[in-house]
C-alpha cells in the first residue's frame, strides 16, 4: 500500500500511551516515504502529551472515551452535540485518508461520518466494516505489534 498520493493522513489510536509509542515507527515511516504529507492524529489525552512534541504530527484530536460515555448517560442531546463538534473538527481538516489502529467498528464509522474517503485498517475480528481498504488481521501471533502497523 502507497500512500504517496495524500496531502493529508489522519492516524487514529485511542489507546494508550504504550499503543501510541508503537506507532512512533508508522509516524516517521509515512513522512519518510510522503515528505509533503500533513499529518494528524486522534488519541486519548494521556497519550497525546507524547505526540505534541513529535515534528511529524500537525495536529491532535482528543478523544476520551470515557467522557464520551459519561455525557451519553447524562444527556443524549449533549452526546450528541459533542460527537457532531468532534466530527466538524475533524471535517474541517479535510483528510484525505485514515489510518484507523482502533480495531474498533464504530471508529470507521465515524470517520466515515467526518467525509473521510478513504478509511484503512485492521479488520480485526471482522470490525472493518466501514473501512475503504481492510487489512486482515487475526490476531498478534508472531509479530509484534510495530511490525503489523508498519506492514
Amino acid at each position: 500500500m502507497s500512500l504517496k498520493r495524500y496531502e493529508k493522513i489522519l492516524i487514529v489510536n485511542p489507546f494508550g500511551i504504550g499503543d501510541v509509542l508503537f506507532t512512533t515507527p508508522l509516524i516517521a515511516n509515512i513522512k519518510k516515504q510522503c515528505p509533503q504529507a500533513r499529518l494528524g492524529y486522534i488519541a486519548n489525552g494521556r497519550a497525546a502529551e507524547i505526540l505534541k512534541n513529535n515534528s511529524f504530527i500537525e495536529r491532535i484530536f482528543i478523544y476520551e472515551r470515557d467522557d464520551f460515555n459519561e455525557i451519553y448517560q447524562q444527556s443524549k442531546t449533549a452526546f450528541f452535540k459533542k460527537v457532531v463538534s468532534f466530527l466538524e473538527d475533524v471535517r474541517s481538516c479535510s483528510y484525505d485518508v485514515v489510518l484507523d489502529l482502533s480495531l474498533n467498528s464504530s471508529t470507521g464509522f465515524l470517520m466515515k461520518m467526518a467525509g473521510i474517503k478513504e478509511r484503512i485498517g485492521f479488520d480485526y475480528k471482522g470490525r472493518g466494516k466501514f473501512l475503504t481498504q481492510k487489512i486482515p488481521l487475526a490476531g498478534y501471533e508472531g509479530k509484534h505489534i510495530v511490525e503489523f502497523q508498519l506492514a
